[in-house]
């Protein structure tokens, strides 16, 4: 699956899906209870090491709320919660894209973290936001793997 996604450079299933048998095959992969979250990182970030050797490389990181609002009738309730409104459900994304320094091609991702708001979590007032220490955070931590300078400096070194 993923040379499929990256050969039609498109993370959508029917795009990638050479006919419906494949559609159906990687639908059954990723509903697979024995297919994780940290086993799809892990190999996300196994293949990204594997270009990194000896590059001068760039890691950029940024969050996205995912809002699976429109969803919400099919959605297994596992693995979402609230998101910024704290009424749509959804999750938060933390991906890490690691790029060449040199050109800017991209290399991979490094690190993927995703976690979710609790649907009765109190809001920034209830919890006196403006007093808590910067550490503190609300969120519960859904799939988490190695920072990325751990994962990359091993290879680098």
């Amino acid at each position: 699956m993923y040379e499929a996604l990256e050969k039609n450079q498109s993370v959508s299933i029917r795009r990638i899906s050479k006919n419906r048998a494949e559609l159906i095959g990687y639908y059954r992969f990723l509903e697979n209870e024995n297919v994780t979250v940290g086993e799809l990182v892990r190999s996300l970030s196994d293949h990204c090491v594997s270009h990194v050797e000896g590059k001068h490389i760039l890691a950029i990181s940024d969050t996205s709320e995912i809002n699976l609002q429109s969803h919400v009738g099919r959605l297994k309730a596992l693995g979402v919660g609230v998101v910024g409104n704290n009424t749509d459900v959804g999750f938060y994304i933390h991906p890490t894209l690691v790029l060449d320094g040199e050109n800017g091609f991209p290399l991979g991702i490094s690190t993927v973290q995703l976690w979710t708001r609790d649907i009765n979590h109190q809001d920034k007032h209830e919890r006196n936001y403006s007093q808590l220490p910067i550490e503190a955070t609300v969120y519960t931590q859904v799939g988490k793997t190695s920072s990325t300078k751990e994962l990359l400096c091993v290879t680098l070194a």
